[in-house]
This record gives C-alpha cells, structure tokens and sequence, in this order.
C-alpha cells in the first residue's frame, strides 16, 4: 500500500486486512461524516421547503458493521414517508390528486427550491469518490 491513490474497493479492502478492527471503525466514522455532509447538502440545496416539515425528518443514523460490510442509512420521511416519496419520485403512486391533476394538464409541478431526487442527486454527488475519501482518511489516520 506505498500507493498514493487508492484504486477502488480491492485496495480498500488491503486495508481492512492489514488493520483489522481499527480500519473497520475508522471507516464507519468517516462513513458516517460522508453521510453527515449529504444530508446537510440535501437539506440546504435539494430539499423543497414550505414549512420545514420534510426538511426536518433527514437524518443520518448510526454506522453498522456487519463482518466486512459497514453501512449508513440515510432517509428522509418517518411520520412524513408517503410525502418524501411523492416529492423524491414525482410523479408516484402517493402524489397528490392535485399534482397528478397539474402534470396531465401540462401545468407541472413547481417547487420554490428543490424538488425530485432530492437525495438522491446529492448522494451521487458525495459518493463519487468515496473509496478515495475512506483510503486517504484511513491513510491520514493509521499513519500509513
């Protein structure tokens, strides 16, 4: 691992090998810092906001490790999921009739800021080179 780039997941996975525990827990911190930054980027640029309600459902929950497997859930709905759909995937199944009404007519759906793919956009954004981030801060960290 003398390498200044880490090129994709078998590079990465070195790591875990050669580290252990340690590297699995560094990762699963930086993971989750990853998925803190997403959030905040949903929520300050791609999250349509009337009064705030769906705004305030995003959450980052804790990283799990499973094995070799270290995963961080990211969501936006809880009491408010069927409105966090209907706005993520416009048009769904649970938008409203009103919405369905707009888009048949040729009137569209028009957001004050953001709209659709409200997660997802900024979730393609911030993982593009996430193998990378993990490998230099893991690098920076255990002093490789």
């Amino acid at each position: 691992m003398d390498n200044e780039f880490i090129s994709g997941a078998d590079d990465l996975d070195r790591f875990f090998e050669t580290f252990g525990a340690a590297a699995r827990e560094e990762a699963a911190t930086l993971l989750y810092g990853r998925g803190e930054s997403i959030m905040l980027d949903s929520k300050q640029n791609y999250v349509p906001v009337d009064q705030g309600t769906l705004q305030d459902t995003g959450h980052v929950e804790l990283p799990v490790i499973d094995g070799d497997t270290i995963s961080v859930r990211l969501a936006f709905g809880g009491p408010s999921a069927d409105y966090a759909e209907a706005v993520h995937e416009h048009l769904s199944e649970h938008s409203p009739p009103s919405w369905q009404r707009a888009e048949a007519m040729g009137q569209g759906v028009h957001f004050s800021q953001g709209g659709p793919k409200y997660l997802e956009t900024p979730f393609a954004i911030g993982t593009h080179d996430l193998d990378q981030y993990i490998a230099d801060g893991l690098r920076a960290k255990l002093g490789t």
